[in-house]
């Protein structure tokens, strides 16, 4: 069993690495590591890439070769930071012109921890807030039309705010109209490494999620906030040539999707403006849907 473990964990070569730090983590939990570890593993992977998929094997390799608890090496945790060392980090982070610098040279350990630091700095958070908001990253699908490309990429390295939603929603709705249904998602990703906005064309789209009858379409979007209920909304689109199968027909829950409307706005200006959980993930998806 040992000699399979091994010769899965040296697959480099045919494996990509978080496939192999998957083995590594596996590997782990059989012999009675901690059942956090899934979870624990996912964020890590993901916030960190194969810097700590380099870090799974390696704590890996090390048990199969019988290592002590002290020997293993040390998966990046808030909890090994100082408070010492926390403290210092909230005042170079707080100096001004020293960020995004002071934040470029934390180790993997200090980074975790930003969400405890920022937890306590009222002032830091909200001087932290635009870093956090920056749009780092717009991922476009090769099959979207030039002009709305265009319009996406301009997006890159503005900072994001409920006018840069409302203008995905009337992107993606000019979509609706045309007949076809976009997905956009916009994600904070956690300890302030900015904003992620990835839109999908329809044909990247499974069948549920584009959903039904193509002459009754909406808009839908929810907003899924960091330790609150998440909010929904969605918006009835007539396509271009067609009517809404809704159209003559008056709707009993028309006070209830106001509300639930005007409620989804306010949780995007909270998105976009709030500091509480500056550091900690929270998402938007807007999705043309026909019912």
């Amino acid at each position: 069993m040992t000699a399979a473990w091994t010769n899965l964990l040296k697959d480099t070569q045919t494996r990509a690495p978080e496939q192999t730090s998957r083995f590594a983590n596996e590997f782990l939990k059989s012999v009675g590591e901690e059942d956090e570890y899934d979870r624990r593993h996912d964020q890590l992977t993901r916030l960190f890439g194969e810097t700590a998929a380099r870090l799974y094997r390696a704590r890996a390799y090390d048990r199969l070769e019988g290592k002590v608890e002290a020997e293993l090496t040390h998966l990046p945790s808030a909890e090994l930071v100082p408070p010492a060392r926390k403290a210092d980090i909230a005042r170079l982070m707080a100096q001004p012109g020293h960020f995004p610098q002071s934040y470029e040279k934390l180790s993997m350990n200090e980074q975790l921890s930003l969400p405890e630091i920022l937890d306590t700095h009222t002032e830091l958070r909200k001087g932290l807030r635009p870093f956090a908001n920056r749009i780092a990253e717009v991922h476009l699908s090769e099959k979207v039309d030039p002009v709305l490309l265009e319009k996406l990429k301009k997006m890159q390295g503005t900072s994001l705010s409920t006018e840069t939603v409302k203008n995905l929603h009337a992107l993606c709705k000019a979509e609706v109209i045309e007949g076809r249904f976009p997905e956009v998602t916009i994600t904070r990703r956690p300890l302030l490494k900015g904003v992620f906005i990835e839109f999908k064309s329809p044909a990247e789209l499974t069948r549920d999620q584009r959903w039904g009858q193509p002459n009754q379409s909406k808009l839908v979007m929810w907003v899924y906030p960091f330790r609150r209920k998440q909010k929904f909304a969605d918006w009835p689109v007539e396509l271009k040539g067609k009517r809404n199968g809704d159209a003559d027909s008056e709707n009993p829950f028309a006070a209830k999707e106001e509300l639930q409307r005007s409620e989804i706005w306010k949780s995007v200006d909270d998105f976009s403006e709030e500091t509480e959980h500056l550091a900690s993930p929270q998402q938007i998806t807007i999705r043309g849907k026909s019912r």
